[in-house]
C-alpha cells in the first residue's frame, strides 16, 4: 500500500483500504504515509476499530471525518453477525 501512495498519492483524492489484518502496522504507516505525501488525500476504509482489524496503533493514528455521504452510508452497509465493520474517511 505504501508503494501505490507513493506512487499515485497525488493523483488521486482517496485511496480505499478494507480490513487490515489483526495485529498488522500497515494502516497506521499508510496513513502517516498520506500526510507525508498529500496531506488533501483520504482514506476510505472498510472494517473495525480496535476489534478484529489492524491494531490500536492504526486506531490512535486515525483521524475521522464526519461526512453525510459515509454516514447514509453506513445505515445501508451489513456486516456479518457479530462483527462490527463500517465504513470511515480518515485523514
Amino acid at each position: 500500500m505504501i508503494t501505490a501512495i507513493e506512487k499515485y498519492g497525488n493523483e488521486v483524492d482517496f485511496i480505499i483500504c478494507s480490513w487490515i489484518p489483526y495485529g498488522s502496522d500497515a494502516g497506521k504507516e499508510s496513513l502517516i504515509k498520506i500526510r507525508e505525501v498529500n496531506p488533501e488525500l483520504k482514506m476510505i476504509y472498510i472494517g473495525e476499530m480496535g476489534a478484529s482489524c489492524a491494531n490500536d496503533k492504526f486506531v490512535e493514528t486515525c483521524e475521522i471525518i464526519d461526512n453525510e455521504f459515509v454516514k447514509r452510508a453506513n445505515l445501508k452497509f451489513k456486516s456479518w453477525f457479530g462483527i462490527h465493520d463500517r465504513i470511515y474517511m480518515l485523514k
